[in-house]
């Protein structure tokens, strides 16, 4: 079997900032932000399965293809929490979530997690 996978997720999102890394002045040491918007979800699978003699025949052909691809543009949100980093709070650590409902499959849900380490430039 010989195959190909891509999978991405686009998100347009509007996020409020409060406390820790809301902006560049801000000294706070704990902050959290949260937000909603849409994404656009694709998955693109592309399998070649070969005939073989010591398994099972898949086809009367010497190959066999199969493509499944799923496109799916849906509501999502996100939110998560910062901590600021001493000396000069300019750098945080962003702990956040991410979740995106699929309309047509209500038992269907994308999630991520996520830790990001965020940093201002000292130029002001």
């Amino acid at each position: 079997m010989n195959a190909r996978f891509l999978m991405y997720n686009v998100p347009l999102i509007l996020n409020f900032n409060f406390g820790a890394g809301s902006s560049k002045g801000n000294e706070r040491k704990f902050g959290f932000f949260f937000g909603g918007g849409y994404g656009f979800f694709h998955r693109g699978l592309e399998c070649t399965f070969f005939r073989s003699t010591g398994g099972y025949i898949l086809s009367s052909e010497k190959e066999f293809h199969q493509t499944n691809v799923v496109n799916i543009f849906s509501p999502m949100l996100n939110g998560g929490i910062r901590f600021n980093l001493p000396p000069h709070y300019r750098k945080n650590i962003e702990i956040k979530f991410l979740i995106m409902n699929i309309a047509p499959h209500p038992k269907s849900t994308i999630s991520g997690l996520g830790c990001i380490f965020n940093f201002t430039s000292l130029i002001v």
